[in-house]
């Protein structure tokens, strides 16, 4: 689970300015978990693409399948930090189309992370 980051978070945990979400909470036996995501840590990329709030964390992991590594950016204890985080389950696009079939959810993710 992430959280926005206050400008006095942001100073703290020397993350970006216009990036990042805070990690709160990371459960056991998750890619995360695998991958050496801590709480505490500032996840501002994954994948290439550019982290501001949660929901852009759900768009950029949804089209990362089962088996795919991607790269994670982060800030851990004031200083940029990198890792890969390989997907060990579906991937959320899956999942999602599964769910709620036709794709429309893609849009609603994409105008949500414009909106951030």
């Amino acid at each position: 689970m992430v959280s926005s980051l206050t400008p006095e978070l942001r100073t703290h945990f020397g993350a970006p300015p216009d990036r990042g979400v805070l990690v709160a909470y990371v459960a056991a036996m998750t890619p995360a978990a695998a991958a050496g995501v801590s709480v505490g840590d500032v996840i501002v990329e994954i994948g290439g693409k550019p982290i501001r709030s949660s929901s852009d964390v759900m768009f950029a992991l949804s089209d990362v399948g089962r088996g795919q590594a991607v790269p994670v950016q982060l800030v851990r204890a004031g200083k940029p930090h990198s890792l890969r985080a390989t997907m060990t389950s579906e991937s959320l696009a899956d999942l999602f189309e599964r769910i709620w079939p036709g794709g429309w959810w893609r849009n609603l993710m994409k105008q949500a992370s414009l909106k951030s």
